[in-house]
């Protein structure tokens, strides 16, 4: 069974353990066989799934614990596999999508294969877990932050074996860092594809008019259809982070590695971010609020309806919209609409627009939103990633901290602009 269709029949035994949980109550003990049967065959394929749903693993399955870890279930499955969750409007045929997913990949102009990841497809093809333990990447980080290795001598001989020093990443932990910074990365859950950039610039292909049918005359013409093709340039540009740890967590938490692994994957993630959606382009890579190629413009209040504009606006030239990107601010205004200015009566979004993932990011202004098929942006990746630890630069040596600076080399496009539409304006 595929990874893929495993992940939809957890969906559906969610979805029948959530509505057997809502007819026993919050508090009710789930004496059910069948609904037994259900919470066993969910936990063997958590306990599979772990990475994509940690939360999972292992449940407390009586009282108020169980709903929520079934409700962060059910919202990491939505994350994964959008449209597998029932409610939600079925994806339309692309089979662009279809060849990347069974293997065949985009062609350079010399015809060697760019290899490209949709959200779900690792980089990192090596499974470190099995090598390395449960977190590798924080155990790399945390050797490298603390200088010692003791506390995982596997990784401690790979180095060694390899001759990689501490600074620039090996490329199987470079590769699952970006893993893990992928997943918090608002872009990749909307869709993006992942793309490795053998050079500082990648071109890729792309059509910019449809060919236009029509009804022939005789010994006339009226066939030719001239399909507009122009490129989109992937320019990586050094982008990264930083990050304070004490030097106490480093050394002695139990739970350092974790610890050290998510800050910096949600230090990765916050960059990519803040460029590929909101990058000014002067400098700095240009991101989608000003690559996109509709705009619903001096919004103001957002409502649902300028959200419905938006998606029309894409559909108009034939893209269908599967997210929805604005900063907290904005969403919670969209989220606390009422109906006629009745208290506590809010309003729902209509169909259209409930079915398309609300994401929500710091990255993205308060005056910005972004309404579009994720699917068509893509995020490039240029060469390792370095890592640079200090514990004098700045106040580390002070504050008695370790500073850890993380950098890597990334370009933003966008194959299809009219995919993406702005909601500009917005107060």
């Amino acid at each position: 069974m595929s990874n893929k269709h495993t992940l939809k029949v957890r969906a559906d035994i969610i979805e029948n353990m959530f509505a057997a949980y809502g007819k026993t109550g919050p508090n009710s003990q789930l004496e059910s066989a069948e609904i037994e049967d259900d919470i066993s065959r969910v936990m063997q394929l958590g306990n599979q799934y772990s990475e994509i749903c940690p939360e999972f693993k292992n449940p407390n399955l009586e009282g108020l614990d169980f709903k929520h870890q079934i409700i962060t279930l059910k919202e990491s499955l939505a994350h994964t596999i959008p449209m597998a969750m029932p409610g939600m409007s079925p994806t339309r045929h692309d089979p662009q999508s279809e060849n990347m997913a069974n293997g065949s990949r985009w062609k350079d102009s010399r015809g060697n294969a760019v290899k490209s990841f949709r959200r779900g497809e690792p980089l990192c093809q090596t499974d470190l877990k099995s090598k390395f333990g449960p977190c590798p990447a924080g155990d790399y980080l945390r050797g490298v932050t603390t200088g010692s290795f003791d506390h995982n001598p596997e990784i401690r001989a790979a180095l060694a074996e390899t001759g990689n020093g501490q600074t620039l990443v090996p490329t199987e932990f470079a590769e699952y860092i970006l893993d893990l910074a992928r997943a918090e990365s608002v872009m990749d859950m909307a869709g993006a594809t992942t793309v490795p950039m053998t050079s500082d610039r990648l071109v890729i292909a792309r059509q910019t008019g449809d060919v236009t049918i029509t009804v022939h005359a005789e010994n006339t013409d009226d066939m030719e259809s001239t399909p507009t093709f122009d490129s989109v340039g992937l320019t990586a540009y050094t982008i990264g982070a930083v990050v304070y740890i004490s030097r106490e967590l480093a050394m002695d938490s139990p739970m350092a590695s974790e610890h050290i692994s998510m800050a910096m994957a949600k230090a990765i993630a916050a960059a990519v971010d803040k460029f590929g959606l909101a990058g000014t382009g002067s400098s700095e890579p240009k991101g989608l609020t000003l690559s996109a190629g509709n705009d619903i413009a001096a919004v103001g209040s957002p409502t649902w309806a300028d959200v419905v504009a938006g998606i029309l606006a894409n559909q108009v030239d034939n893209y269908s919209s599967n997210a929805l990107i604005l900063s907290p601010t904005r969403m919670m205004d969209l989220n606390l609409l009422l109906v006629n200015s009745e208290v506590n009566h809010y309003a729902s979004p209509p169909p259209v627009a409930a079915n398309l993932m609300h994401l929500q990011t710091t990255a993205i202004d308060d005056a910005v939103g972004l309404v579009l098929d994720g699917t068509k942006c893509i995020i490039g990746v240029r060469d390792g990633m370095r890592i640079e630890s200090t514990v004098v630069g700045g106040n580390t040596f002070a504050k008695h901290q370790v500073g850890l600076k993380i950098s890597g080399r990334f370009g933003f496009a966008v194959s299809h602009p009219n995919a993406v539409c702005t909601l500009s304006g917005l107060t």
